[in-house]
């Protein structure tokens, strides 16, 4: 599988597209469509597409649907969209062993994922369904069971003719399976699973299925389970909609159920299907759920909702959960507008209701999303810049504009309340001292150790205090808050005037935000440890902190660290050090971690102790990437947080532990291509 690759500081994903047959080229081309307008009005990730013309087709000109090298090809893309197998003139179980499942199953696509629910704008033939009834995820069985192949038939012709299927389920399959589905059920906010089994009938496989499930379940003490018998389930779908959350099911069970659920939905045409490889070896792939459908292809009233939602998926997977929130709400918005196909009760063609979701895209995304700004740093000055996208040329200045190119710096704007402009600032890179770049009404400052006062200090404490929670059930002092004094600052975070520095933002004069950052070496290279970022409650979620910690980097860096029990503030992070929350180099902490903490001159840094799977696979408390440090700070409004990050983006760090932080080192951007190079030749 492909690990993408960054074109301008933007990380770009290769798509292998395979729009197969039927109304499958209309569909994948509305989507495709779609998601390049979504990427390029975002402008924070490229997609690129290579379409293979593998089809029934295909098969009637090659004698196969695939060619030799097909699976090697696929390996090199980031992920499959693939469109509808299956024509009138060849039998069906040659189009789908020869397209879908010649590529599930080699390329261990264990985990099919079928959501369901109503979307604004339509309706589902349940009389008594209300809104938010019936919103289900089912979790199929993709390589084995009922679909694996085996069997055969003998004496053909004769009146003793014998055909077998022989469904196979293994240990390790309904195991791999049933962690997944339950993590899944974790994940949402009903924990809640129903396991559907036909185990009163068949008494083999599907014994095991359930013995697996009942094992893994009490792996999982927050979900909640339930088993119910496969014909029973179609009843409860029916009449109890809202008592079904995630549901578990094998290949066959599955695959029927999850029709059922999209016609209970409203239209098989609104839904859509990811066959997900959990362990991201091999790309996944994502289709909507509806066939070919001849009987309507080519008359230009295909529903391309499904692969819209589809699309959605494929997004949230690749780890831009934020635009595969965006891009599915775009879907509702036009589906309440009424802007839908013959299925869901409308009149509208295939190409009205992707030009409409064009032109909700592109008007959701300029009023709600991030954008980049790249200015050149030039002299000794550095621009900064934090505008809006449409605008943005018109509001940079023209000392600024005149030394524009090459990017250098790229800072996230984020639209929000402050309204903001640009200004260029004369401060050196290597040795800052002060300066100021206005954003609206918000100032930032950033001064070394030596010129931080008392007074700066008593009133960072005061922000500190305002703003940083009360002590935790584990603490000396339960429910009481956690005070710093200016004295206490200044002790702790700059031990060394010389290598510390001191960032601030004020609006209208009061302060906002602050961090401190100290600098030490470890063999030979220097490393940059962030502490004590902290944002007003007032002044959050405006990239008051991803700006703080750009001024306080420099071009001398070579590792960036900071430890931090709040998302937000690893978010800010991850974002300011030129890295991705969703794919952090853990394998570049796991080596230089240890050495860089105890190498530090702030004593809480250089006492942690590493803790999480990535230092110890051992380690069962669900942290990843942390440290323990003994301070026993309430976790109740960071662990509110992770959920409402959790939403929208993929969390790679894991649970956080009470006593615990997470901890992000990461290399220098300058490192970083080097670093993707060995990791490509190795």
């Amino acid at each position: 599988m492909s690990a993408g690759y960054l074109i301008n500081g933007r990380q770009t994903y290769r798509i292998a597209s395979i729009p197969a047959d039927g109304i499958g080229p209309e569909v994948i081309s509305a989507g495709i469509t779609v998601l390049k307008k979504l990427a390029s009005t975002l402008d924070s990730f490229n997609l690129e597409f290579e379409n293979f013309d593998w089809s029934s087709e295909y098969y009637k000109k090659h004698g196969k649907y695939l060619p030799d090298n097909a699976l090697d090809t696929l390996r090199k893309y980031d992920a499959i969209l693939f469109g509808a197998v299956g024509a009138p003139d060849v039998p069906d179980h040659i189009s789908l062993w020869g397209l879908r499942l010649a590529i599930c199953q080699p390329l261990q696509q264990y985990a099919n994922v079928r959501p369901t629910k109503v979307f604004r704008g339509t309706q589902s033939p349940l009389r008594n369904c209300a809104t938010g009834d019936l919103d289900w995820v089912i979790i199929r069985e993709n390589s084995e069971g009922e679909y694996a192949g085996h069997g055969g038939r003998s004496h053909i012709g004769t009146p003793w003719e014998v055909a077998t299927e022989v469904s196979i389920f293994t240990a390790q399959g309904v195991r791999r399976l049933m962690e997944f589905a339950f993590k899944a059920a974790q994940s949402r906010p009903k924990k809640h699973i129903t396991v559907v089994t036909k185990s009163n009938a068949q008494r083999n496989g599907m014994v095991m299925w359930d013995e697996i499930a009942a094992e893994t379940a009490k792996q999982y003490p927050d979900v909640e389970c339930d088993k119910m018998l496969v014909d029973a389930m179609t009843t409860r779908m029916v009449l109890k909609p809202e008592s079904l959350d995630t549901i578990v099911a094998t290949n066959l069970h599955a695959d029927i159920l999850s029709d059922l659920a999209a016609a209970l939905a409203g239209s098989i045409g609104i839904a859509p299907t990811s066959n997900l490889d959990p362990t991201r070896q091999n790309p996944s792939m994502f289709e909507p759920i509806h066939g070919s459908a001849f009987d309507i292809t080519g008359k230009g009233i295909a529903n391309p909702v499904a692969t819209f939602w589809t699309a959605s998926e494929m997004l949230a997977w690749l780890g831009e959960k934020m635009a595969a929130s965006v891009l599915l709400e775009c879907v509702e918005s036009v589906c309440d507008k009424g802007i839908v196909t013959q299925d869901l009760g409308g009149k509208s063609s295939t190409v009205e209701v992707t030009d409409a979701m064009v032109c909700v895209v592109v008007s959701r995304t300029e009023a709600e999303s991030m954008h980049c700004v790249s200015l050149k740093k030039f002299s000794k000055a550095r621009a900064v810049g934090l505008i809006p996208y449409k605008s943005w040329r018109q509001s940079v200045p023209n000392e600024a504009l005149s030394h524009l190119g090459e990017s250098s710096i790229k800072l996230n704007f984020y639209y929000g309340s402050l309204k903001p402009k640009v200004a260029v600032i004369e401060s050196p890179w290597s040795t800052p001292r002060r300066g100021v770049i206005q954003m609206s009404n918000a100032s930032y400052q950033n001064f070394t150790g030596d010129n931080v006062t008392d007074a700066m200090l008593n009133e960072a404490a005061k922000l500190f205090n305002q703003n940083y929670g009360v002590w935790g059930e584990g603490s000396h002092s339960p429910g009481k808050p956690v005070r710093l004094s200016g004295g206490r600052l200044r002790e702790q975070y700059l031990p060394d005037p010389s290598a510390c520095s001191y960032a601030r933002v004020t609006v209208d004069g009061t302060l906002a935000g602050n961090a401190f950052t100290c600098r030490w070496k470890l063999d030979g290279r220097n490393i940059c440890w962030v502490t004590q970022l902290v944002v007003d409650r007032d002044y959050r979620e405006h990239g008051l902190a991803t700006t703080l910690l750009s001024w306080l980097q420099n071009g001398m860096d070579d590792i960036y660290g900071i430890m931090s029990s709040h998302p937000a503030a690893c978010l800010a992070s991850a974002t300011s050090f030129g890295a991705y929350i969703e794919r952090m180099p853990f394998e570049f902490a796991r080596e230089n971690a240890e050495a860089a903490t105890r190498a530090s001159p702030i004593p809480y840094i250089r006492e942690a102790k590493l803790r999480g799977s990535l230092f110890d696979p051992s380690d069962s408390t669900g942290l990843v990437c942390g440290v323990d440090t003994g301070f026993f700070v309430d976790h109740g409004e960071p662990l509110e947080a992770l959920e409402r990050v959790r939403r929208v983006r993929e969390w790679s760090f894991g649970e956080l532990p009470e006593g615990h932080e997470y901890l992000i080192v990461v290399p220098a951007r300058k490192h970083r291509s080097k670093l993707r190079s060995s990791s490509a030749s190795a």
